[in-house]
């Protein structure tokens, strides 16, 4: 879930930074000699610091190493979505066994979306290096939301933007085998059910009088579409093939080291699908540590993706993601192939405190396109810096803040963005 303009982020989450800020703090006065103790254990002293005051039930609660559960409620307020509440529910190794896994995550806002997912995951099923895993999910947006900007790289804001309702359902069925600690090929079939239309009349989209604008009257080619008209369902077959170097915790990698990943996804009616196309995708990231302790990392990633076929989706070509390029909307830029780089600084100031400064860069092309023009211009550059808190069992929740030349934004959101 991402934020856009103010964003105010209450309860919990506030408590969690003046936490770590606190911990921050404690942690560099009094940071040992090089003859002292090691950090674990230099930050374990603070911990427990902390647990004698007042805060000291919450600390300990949220810091408990042994926890292999977390619930987190959410309520913030924002001009896109007015007042909106919601829960996250993570648990693992559920009644003993190791890797059966849940996720729970449920949110209502003031203006009218509803979204909700249910995961499990069952691990040794049919052979011990493997786990299936289920899924159902609904979003909903009755009144509109949805923004919408067409197709292209160098369209202008004011001439694209507009929204649309979506409502949306499904299921997922998935299945992961780790030929080694490093090595993972997931398969997973998805399911869904899309409807769409214009904004309910007077829908007002964080008061932006570009993007409240109906797609109906900016982009009347995509809302006169079969698909958007009827809908349609979407039914993939999806297989992953991963690689990562990192040390492996219990849920996350960190450290030094590189990863890759290929992937690629196939829509057909066999499967049940409205319309045939595929889309594949490939990244590489490394994560280069600069002192000894592993606590400061300069991080790049570099990754392209592209859809073909008999007909692809007005909403599945190829987009600018805001998670990996913060400091725009999320589909702000499509077209049929979609480049990204990002280069990270993160601070792991303590075990459960992190910072970082990043910037992201990504564009879109159409296929044709000459090479020079396709690969080497109009990328769109954002920076920004952001916050890590960590909270067992190995939950990381990022806070981010993206500049571009378009608009700012903050990104509240769980993992690392890459």
């Amino acid at each position: 879930m991402h934020r856009r303009g103010a964003t105010w982020i209450y309860g919990l989450v506030i408590t969690l930074g003046l936490i770590g800020t606190r911990t921050v703090a404690r942690a560099e006065e009094n940071s040992p000699p090089p003859a002292a103790p090691s950090d674990d254990a230099a930050q374990k002293e603070e911990l427990h610091k902390l647990e004698r005051t007042p805060l000291g039930p919450l600390v300990k609660w949220l810091f408990n190493e042994q926890r292999k559960y977390f619930i987190l409620p959410v309520v913030s307020s924002g001009p896109d979505t007015g007042w909106l509440g919601g829960l996250a529910w993570y648990q693992t190794d559920i009644f003993g066994k190791d890797k059966r896994d849940l996720v729970l995550g449920a949110i209502v806002t003031q203006t009218g979306q509803q979204n909700f997912m249910f995961s499990w995951t069952e691990p040794g099923i049919p052979l011990k290096e493997g786990r299936i895993s289920a899924s159902i999910f609904l979003s909903d947006n009755p009144n509109g939301g949805i923004r919408y900007f067409g197709e292209g790289n160098r369209t202008d804001y004011d001439a694209v933007a507009c929204n649309y309702r979506q409502s949306s359902r499904g299921l997922g069925l998935g299945y992961t085998y780790d030929f080694t600690k490093r090595l993972t090929l997931v398969g997973f079939y998805g399911y869904a059910d899309n409807t769409f239309g214009d904004p309910k009349p007077g829908f007002d989209l964080g008061g932006n009088r570009f993007a409240s604008r109906p797609i109906s009257q900016v982009h009347p080619e995509v809302f006169r579409s079969l698909e958007f008209q009827d809908g349609y369902r979407s039914a993939t077959l999806s297989a992953i093939l991963s690689y990562d170097s990192r040390e492996k915790k219990r849920l996350m990698r960190i450290g030094p080291g590189y990863k890759w990943k290929l992937a690629a996804s196939y829509a057909d009616a066999a499967f049940g699908s409205s319309y045939d196309w595929i889309t594949s995708s490939a990244e590489f990231s490394q994560y280069l540590a600069l002192s000894k302790s592993n606590k400061h990392l300069i991080c790049y990633r570099a990754a392209a993706t592209r859809a073909w076929g008999g007909h692809v989706p007005f909403n599945q070509v190829p987009a600018i993601s805001s998670g990996t390029n913060r400091g725009y909307y999320s589909g702000r830029f499509r077209d049929d192939y979609e480049l990204e780089g990002n280069l990270e600084y993160r601070w792991y100031a303590t075990k459960h405190l992190g910072l970082a400064l990043f910037g992201d860069s990504a564009k879109v092309f159409h296929a044709g396109d000459p090479v020079r023009e396709a690969l080497f211009t109009d990328f769109h550059p954002a920076f920004g810096g952001g916050l890590r808190l960590v909270i067992p069992p190995e939950i990381v929740f990022r806070i981010d803040y993206g500049i571009s030349a378009e608009q700012s934004n903050f990104y509240f959101t769980l993992g690392e963005s890459f």
